[in-house]
C-alpha cells in the first residue's frame, strides 16, 4: 500500500476513535485560564495540588524514538520524521479525556522569567500534571505576567536578576531537563525583541546554571528581523552556540510558503525544533486588526503544511504543536485543535493522521 493509503487507513482508524471518545462524553471543556503567548491574563499564587490522573494511553503504534536517558535529549530513530508534541498552557488539558487517549508524550510551557517567586502555584500546577502523567516538558521562560511590549511596561531584567529567578526554578524541578532561555526572543511582543545581546546573556546566564540541562541556543519567530537579529544574537554569544536552535514558523505555516523556514536552516547550524507552530483558527493583533479570520478548515490545511515544512530537512526533529485548546472564550488567539466547548475540529483530524510521530 502506497503512503496516501497507509496514512489514509490510518487516519480513518483514528477517526473512529475520536469519534467513539466524542460520543462517550470525551473532550474536557475545563479551563483553568492559563495564558497564550499573545494574551496576558492575572492569577493568584496560591498552591494549587495537581490531579493525579490515571496511567495515559498507551503509546503503541508508535515510530521509534533514540533515548536521551535524561543526559541528551531524546531523538528520533533515524529516517522516521520528527517527535510531535502538543503543548498548551492550561495544566487541566492533561486530564482531558480526549488529549490523553492520544498518548502525548511530550508538551511545552512559556512561563515569566520570574515565575517561580511571582506565581509558584500556577507554574507548579502545570509541572507537576504533566510529570503526573508521565510527559516531557519543556520550559521556556519569557517576559514578565503583566507586561505589554512592545507598549510599557516592558521590562527587561538584569542577568543578575534573571540569573537568581532559573537557579531557584532549578533547585524547586531538578528534573526538568529541556530549557529554553528566551521565548520567542526576536519578537516585538518581547523586551528581547530590539537586544539580542541580552538574550544571549540569558542563554549564557541558564547555561551556567544548569549544566546537565539541554538549552536551546535561540527560540525565534520567522519573522522579517530573524536574520538580522540571529546574527547579533550569535556574535554576542561567547564562543560557539549550542547546536540546538528553536523557530516557530508561523507564518510560514499559516501563509503558505517555506521561506523562513528555510533561511532559519542556513543562518544555523545543528538541529531545529519547531518549539511553537500550528493552524491558526482566528487571530486578532493587539491594535484590534483581524490579522487571520476564523476559519477551521484553514487552519487545518495549515497544519497539513506545517508537516511537509518539517521535511525540508532531517535537521528539523521537533514539532510542538500548540495548542489543545483556545485559553478562555473571547482570547485573541486561537489555534486550538478542539474548541472551546472540548469539540474536536479538522486541524486534530490531520494530527491523527501523523498519530504515530506522537512518542
Amino acid at each position: 500500500m502506497g503512503w496516501r493509503g497507509i496514512a489514509g487507513a490510518a487516519l480513518a482508524a483514528a477517526l473512529v476513535v475520536v469519534a467513539i471518545v466524542v460520543a462517550t462524553g470525551g473532550g474536557s471543556s475545563n479551563d483553568n485560564g492559563g495564558t497564550s503567548p499573545t494574551t496576558t491574563t492575572s492569577t493568584g499564587t496560591t498552591t494549587t495540588k495537581a490531579a493525579k490522573p490515571g496511567r495515559a494511553a498507551p503509546r503503541s503504534g508508535r515510530e521509534g524514538v533514540r533515548r536521551g536517558h535524561g543526559t541528551q535529549p531524546d531523538e528520533p530513530a533515524p529516517g522516521t520524521g520528527p517527535l510531535l508534541a502538543i503543548a498548551d498552557q492550561k495544566a487541566s488539558t492533561f486530564t482531558d479525556t480526549l488529549f490523553r487517549k492520544l498518548g502525548v508524550a511530550r508538551s511545552r510551557l512559556n512561563t515569566p522569567w520570574n515565575s517561580i517567586f511571582t506565581e509558584p502555584g500556577r507554574l507548579n500546577q502545570w509541572l507537576g500534571a504533566v510529570r503526573a502523567d508521565g510527559i516531557e516538558p519543556l520550559v521556556a521562560f519569557e517576559r514578565a505576567r503583566g507586561d505589554q511590549c512592545p507598549a510599557a511596561p516592558c521590562s527587561l531584567p538584569s542577568v543578575a536578576n534573571y540569573s537568581k529567578a532559573v537557579t531557584a526554578f532549578h533547585r524547586r524541578y531538578p528534573w526538568v531537563h529541556l530549557l529554553q532561555p528566551w521565548n520567542e526572543a526576536n519578537s516585538s511582543t518581547q523586551p528581547t525583541g530590539k537586544h539580542p545581546e541580552r538574550a544571549a546573556a540569558y542563554y549564557e546566564a541558564l547555561k551556567r546554571v544548569c549544566q546537565g540541562c539541554t538549552i536551546t541556543a535561540a527560540d525565534v519567530f520567522d519573522g522579517s528581523n530573524l536574520e538580522r537579529w540571529l546574527t547579533s544574537f550569535k556574535a554576542s554569544v561567547r564562543g560557539t552556540p549550542t547546536p540546538l536552535w528553536g523557530l516557530h514558523n508561523y507564518s510560514d505555516t499559516n501563509r503558505f510558503k517555506n521561506t523562513g523556514t528555510k533561511l532559519m536552516l542556513s543562518l544555523v547550524r545543528g538541529e531545529i525544533w519547531l518549539t511553537e507552530t500550528g493552524g491558526i483558527v482566528s487571530f486578532v493583533t493587539a491594535d484590534g486588526r483581524t490579522a487571520l479570520p476564523y476559519d477551521v478548515q484553514r487552519a487545518a490545511r495549515a497544519v497539513r503544511y506545517l508537516f511537509s515544512l518539517a521535511r525540508l530537512s532531517p535537521r528539523i526533529t521537533r514539532i510542538y504543536i500548540y495548542q489543545w485548546k483556545i485559553d478562555f472564550p473571547g482570547n485573541r488567539f486561537d489555534a486550538g485543535l478542539v474548541g472551546a466547548n472540548g469539540k474536536p475540529r479538522p486541524a486534530l483530524q490531520v494530527v491523527l493522521g501523523q498519530r504515530s510521530l506522537l512518542r
